[in-house]
This record gives structure tokens, C-alpha cells and sequence, in this order.
């Protein structure tokens, strides 16, 4: 069975908006170049913790990993995912900091969407926790499906894509 992941998802998507939104956004930002260094540190981290984990692809305005068989909800999953994040972070050009007030706002109302989009996820029966900020500006989140439905998770989330008019991961 293969899965699609989209790295963009919960974590990696803020990212890509932030930079695209930034006063100081690029050209090199549209295209994923600005990225693309910690993109791979992520995705090195992961094989570091013994996950069968590619690069990432830059398709369509957004980073993909393609993989198959890692267990989202494992407890391995999430460990390395937290630490990878955070290797993610610290290779960004800006170190990964929010200490720009404007930036940590941005951050926040994002999270705000991600909240709605959780409780309409979960209002389709779909088992989403709430995402959650950390102090580093990181925004966790699930990937998947908990169950491994992924045809009622895709559908779900084109409903609430469309019931709050904003693509999400």
C-alpha cells in the first residue's frame, strides 16, 4: 500500500505560507528553494531514527514525501517527528525563531484555522486531536488517519477544506 503524505501538512505548510507571506519572500520561495535545506535535514532525521523516509519532492507549490508503511501513531512515529521538526526549524535560514512578534501572530491566527479545521474533522467523524503550538513556534499535529482509513480521512478533509474555505494539508 503506498501513502501520500504531504509534508506541507500541519508542520511543514506554515512554513511554506510564512515564507511565501513574508515581506522578504522570493522567488527562490515560490519555487521551494528556501526550503529545501531544511526539508532534507527532516527528512535525513527521520532516516537517522531507522525510518525508511526519501527526500522530499516539490510539486504543485507544495513539499511531498512519498512512502509506504510507517505507522503514523506509533510511538517511534511521533518521537522522531517531534525531533526531526525541530531539526526542520533550526536548518530554516531564520534558525526557526519567532521572536518577531508579527511572525508569532501570523503563527497563532494560522493555528486558529487549524483549530477549526480539527473540530470540522472530527465533526465528520474522523478521530483529529486539536493541533498544538509550542513555544518554538511549532504547530503538531497528525498526519493521517489513526485508524488507517484513508479514504474517509481524504473525503473529510475536502469537506472541511471546502466548509471553511481554506486548503489545509
Amino acid at each position: 500500500m503506498r501513502l501520500r503524505y504531504r509534508i506541507v501538512g500541519l508542520l511543514a505548510g506554515l512554513v511554506l505560507l510564512g515564507s511565501a507571506c513574508s515581506p522578504d519572500a522570493t522567488e527562490e520561495d515560490d519555487d521551494g528553494g528556501g526550503q529545501e535545506a531544511a526539508m532534507l535535514a527532516h527528512a535525513q532525521c527521520m532516516r537517522d531514527h531507522g525510518f525508511d523516509w526519501p527526500d522530499p519532492v516539490f510539486v504543485d507549490g507544495e513539499w511531498e514525501t512519498h512512502y509506504e508503511g510507517i505507522d503514523l501513531e506509533s510511538p517511534e512515529y511521533h518521537a522522531a517527528e517531534a525531533e526531526c521538526e525541530r531539526v526542520r526549524q533550526e536548518a530554516l535560514p531564520d534558525g526557526g525563531t519567532l521572536d518577531d512578534p508579527g511572525e508569532r501572530a501570523q503563527i497563532e491566527a494560522e493555528l486558529e484555522v487549524m483549530l477549526e479545521f480539527a473540530a470540522c474533522m472530527r465533526g465528520e467523524g474522523i478521530d483529529f486531536p486539536d493541533p498544538q503550538l509550542d513555544e518554538d513556534g511549532v504547530i503538531s499535529g497528525p498526519a493521517g488517519p489513526s485508524d488507517g482509513d484513508w479514504d474517509s480521512f481524504e473525503a473529510a478533509r475536502e469537506f472541511c477544506e471546502a466548509e471553511l474555505n481554506e486548503p489545509m494539508p
